[in-house]
């Protein structure tokens, strides 16, 4: 008999369940996410847990908007690091809702994390004044200044950064964390050194529609229940950001880009058949089995996807480590080598000591 000295090397574990439905080639494009929200949990908590470990980072902050993907990445965080080890911050600006507020504080309350709210008003204005007066200095020499920009939405996204890599700094073993989605990557919907910033991405390899599945999976099987408050899950996406001239409220993600099922089967469409824009445009999307939309609006869906995410690709090479989720993620192709390592494991063995340990074991 072999005695292993290491508790936990070599040992098997069984697969989550149902998996059989999901290591095996997709055939066809579906939103039953069911059958692999449990892989898809363990992934990223363990990846989580092993990049702080081998980095050295033993806490995370995060700001919290309200909104469904920094909502997850706090309790996937909460989950893997200890909730005593996890700080969202509320970091609203005057475009901020009441109910995104709330919302943020009640998921911080229930998850049990640290939390405190740190307005970017001021921030925002002190930096808005600097950069009018350079801006008039600069188009004295250069007379292609844009009509419409997106400049304030940039330094409000910019500004919360500031704030978390400012407490990373300040803090020993703190890293801020990336809540951007893969569904927005794709689109260049994410701001540089704004929710892009950050030490590590949890959720940059899962798309949107799978992010809303794996909340109500969060909610009904883990331990404590409803953790992430239904209203996160209802309200439809947006950084509240601006002001959409035709409602008057803050400019959705939908508004700005086209709805997420659509989106998503590109994206899968891309990954998984290896299909072009021609491919797509002459095939029948599950989208389209449901909702009538005419040739005309998915040549341009399709056209806006194309252009965006050609304009786009810059950002992904800027965008910090990530969990590898899906088996077909263009994401890995970054990773060309070992992004972290530690010469010491979880129990705080060296792999030395693990040598002469294996050495010793009894047959």
């Amino acid at each position: 008999m072999i005695v292993n000295p290491i508790k936990n090397i070599g040992e098997i574990y069984p697969l989550t369940n149902g998996p059989e439905k999901t290591l095996t080639e997709a055939k066809a494009y579906t939103l039953e996410y069911n059958p692999d929200l449990e892989r898809t949990y363990k992934t990223i908590v363990q990846g989580i847990k092993d990049y702080f470990h081998k980095s050295g980072f033993e806490k995370a902050v995060i700001g919290l908007s309200g909104g469904l993907d920094s909502s997850v990445c706090a309790v996937l965080l909460a989950d893997a690091l200890g909730k005593d080890n996890v700080f969202g911050i509320s970091m609203p600006s005057v475009i901020t809702s009441k109910e995104s507020k709330n919302d943020a504080r009640n998921l911080a309350q229930n998850l049990g994390i640290n939390f405190l709210e740190a307005s970017i008003k001021n921030v925002v204005d002190s930096i808005n004044n600097s950069l009018k007066d350079i801006f008039t200095k600069v188009e004295i020499k250069w007379n292609n200044r844009l009509e419409e920009s997106f400049t304030m939405d940039n330094i409000q996204a910019r500004s919360r950064a500031v704030f978390l890599w400012g407490i990373s700094n300040e803090f020993s073993k703190t890293l801020p964390i990336a809540t951007s989605d893969k569904s927005e990557l794709y689109m260049g919907y994410a701001t540089i050194n704004g929710d892009m910033s950050g030490g590590f991405a949890p959720i940059a390899d899962v798309p949107k529609t799978k992010l809303f599945a794996l909340a109500k999976w969060l909610n009904e099987n883990r331990a404590q229940k409803n953790t992430i408050p239904q209203s996160v899950i209802n309200k439809k996406p947006g950084a509240e950001l601006a002001i959409n001239s035709e409602t008057g409220e803050p400019l959705t993600a939908e508004d700005a880009l086209m709805p997420y099922e659509f989106l998503d089967e590109i994206i899968w469409r891309i990954e998984n058949k290896k299909e072009h824009y021609w491919d797509m445009l002459n095939s029948e999307f599950l989208y389209e089995k449901y909702n009538k939309i005419s040739y005309t609006q998915k040549v341009k869906w399709l056209d806006k996807f194309y252009k965006r995410m050609s304009n786009a690709l810059y950002k992904w090479s800027i965008l910090p480590p990530s969990v590898i989720v899906d088996s077909h993620s263009i994401n890995k192709y970054d990773y060309k080598q070992p992004i972290t390592s530690s010469h010491i494991n979880y129990k705080g063995i060296s792999e030395i000591e693990i040598s002469e340990k294996i050495k010793k074991i009894n047959v």
